[in-house]
């Protein structure tokens, strides 16, 4: 029944809890509202690309708790079209956005990560790259364009056809990025980052306040983070510098520590300290170089997992690993260091790099990447990063977004937009291999948490309905600064912007294609019920149930006017909600 219908969602704050409000912690669909519903869609045909900044942690949280449906529903011998086996020359229906395989039940399940990088599809054995998408030629942003321009630096234009508001088909240039993944430009961002987080953490060592009163906002895993590093940066004053430690070393330091006046003596050092080791940075993972695998492996509970022998054994592995890596870090193999590092990396999801040799150069590992992470960065101070950085950042061609615990680098003129440009534009024709253009955006919904920020890009195409389940507070006090600057500008009689396309400033209530339904996870799944009950989809079978029969499939129109209809029943359920 919803065969030619896309969901085209966020992850995290849309789907799952974010980490922050799940302590830290990576939920699985399986513990979400939406999990139900997700099923409900997938099982009646309906087809659901998962959009995100995360990397592959999104594998396990999202398509292992929905392998069974593609296992029980799905083949792995799907016909060649749109479903990405393309054949050469095999164009019809991608222009339509019709599926081939009309008679397949589940739906198809694909994943962007890396805000847009790679595109993976998910079959029933293996996640693997859609053909011709990260070496291919994407359009780029508007706003890539006019850093381009604004630099001089060279895009790649493309001639091709379009329709204009009078309906005559006109030929236009389209500015072009070839490729998804960060390559030559990589060790100068990496460099960069080195810099900005020494610049940070000697702020925090010398108190500035605004610094500390940013911490404040991290999530817990980030400020456990940042407690021991600072632990161990008091632990190596008290024992080289022969000064005593301060009250908190011995213990983990609070943010309360961070951020206050120190002994000038022990400022010094600390400092000195953070400028030698400033690699430390990237080999303990707060920069994180993510990469792109062609073929994702599931993980699976097996081998010698419930081995008490091979358990310990690779548990002294393990430690010895570490001890020789902290030794090659820092000169320092004392179990207390071993034991903070350990805790450091893995809080940050960080491994010792393969091929790690002591004084080598670890970036020669990397030919490229999809995306860079600065982990444990509050948002208060990502301007801050950005803005130091401005000019090394256009000079490399990488764009960055803040976020609530990160900033997130990509290549210029990539992001979570090339995904939904890729599978929705079809001007590219010469372009045309795996799945580029099979949906219609009148079919289509996208669905995000933060549409201001991390999914404005999902917001940019005016004719795909969005749907914002942004935490409702939040909402309000972003509003209430912008209805502040326009009584202000009122009162003065300024003609100055009183909102601004994006950021903390954009101001939801005036973009069309925009429906606010609030509630993050819990108002995507009352949105997704909605919707399917308006359009009278099926329940999902049950174990050993056989689908049930569906009245046809959904058209344009009948699916455009359920979204927006849903919206306003989901959006008035969460806020009879948010009085009770």
């Amino acid at each position: 029944m919803l065969r030619e219908c896309w969901l085209l969602s966020d992850f995290d704050g849309t789907l799952v809890s974010t980490p922050h409000k799940a302590q830290g912690a990576y939920v699985s669909l399986a513990k979400s509202p939406c999990y139900d519903q997700v099923k409900r869609w997938l099982l009646n045909g309906g087809n659901l690309c998962v959009i995100t900044t995360a990397n592959s942690r999104v594998v396990d949280q999202l398509y292992s708790p929905l392998c069974s449906v593609l296992n029980n529903e799905c083949s792995d011998s799907m016909s060649p079209g749109v479903r990405g086996s393309q054949r050469e020359g095999d164009n019809e229906g991608v222009s339509r956005g019709v599926s081939n395989d009309a008679g397949r039940r589940c739906g198809q399940l694909l994943l962007s990560l890396n805000t847009g990088a790679v595109l993976y599809n998910c079959k029933l054995h293996d996640i693997s790259f859609v053909p011709g998408y990260v070496d291919g030629l994407h359009p780029a942003t508007e706003e890539s364009i006019n850093v381009a321009k604004s630099t001089g630096a060279p895009m790649e234009e493309v001639l091709t056809q379009d329709v204009n508001a009078s309906g005559e088909t006109i030929t236009i240039k389209v500015g072009c990025v070839r490729g998804t993944c960060i390559q030559r430009e990589l060790r100068a961002l990496v460099h960069g980052l080195e810099d900005f987080y020494q610049l940070l953490t000697i702020d925090l060592i010398c108190g500035q306040k605004r610094a500390g009163l940013a911490f404040e906002k991290l999530s817990a895993r980030y400020k456990t983070v940042w407690k021991l590093l600072f632990k161990y940066i008091d632990l190596r004053c008290a024992g080289d510098a022969g000064v005593a430690a301060s009250p908190a070393a011995g213990v983990v330091p609070g943010v309360e520590v961070v951020g206050e006046k120190r002994p000038m003596d022990n400022v010094a050092w600390k400092c000195n300290f953070v400028r030698k080791y400033k690699q430390m940075f990237l080999m303990l993972g707060f920069i994180r170089i993510e990469e792109a695998e062609e073929k994702i492996i599931p993980s699976e509970k097996e081998g010698n997992v419930g081995d008490p022998v091979g358990e310990a054994r690779d548990e002294a592995t393990n430690k010895e690993e570490i001890r020789n890596y902290t030794y090659a870090l820092f000169d320092d193999d004392s179990a207390l260091a071993c034991d903070i590092i350990a805790r450091i990396m893995y809080l940050l999801g960080a491994e010792i790099p393969k091929g790690f040799v002591r004084n080598g150069d670890f970036l020669q590992h990397y030919n490229s990447a999809p995306q860079v992470l600065a982990l444990g960065v509050p948002i208060d101070l990502s301007t801050l990063c950005l803005k130091r950085k401005e000019q090394l950042f256009a000079s490399i061609k990488v764009s960055a977004i803040p976020q609530p615990n990160s900033i997130s680098f990509s290549k210029l003129g990539v992001c979570k937009s090339t995904a939904v440009r890729y599978l929705t534009d079809t001007r590219l024709k010469a372009e045309r291999t795996g799945l580029r253009g099979v949906v219609n955006v009148a079919q289509a919904v996208a669905l995000g948490d933060n549409p201001h920020t991390a999914d404005y890009e999902l917001t940019a195409n005016p004719l795909l309905k969005f749907i914002s389940f942004e935490k409702a507070d939040q909402r309000k006090q972003r509003h209430a600064k912008i209805d502040d600057r326009r009584r202000n500008c009122v009162d003065s009689g300024s003609n100055g912007a009183t909102s601004q396309a994006r950021g903390a400033l954009m101001d939801d209530r005036r973009v069309k294609n925009i429906h606010y339904v609030g509630g993050e996870e819990a108002g995507a799944a009352a949105f997704l019920r909605s919707l399917m009950d308006i359009l009278a989809v099926p329940p999902a079978p049950g174990p050993g149930e056989r689908p049930q029969g569906c009245p046809g499939v959904v058209d344009p129109t009948t699916f455009t006017e359920a979204v927006v209809q849903a919206a306003r029943s989901s959006a008035n359920s969460m806020n009879q909600m948010s009085h009770l």
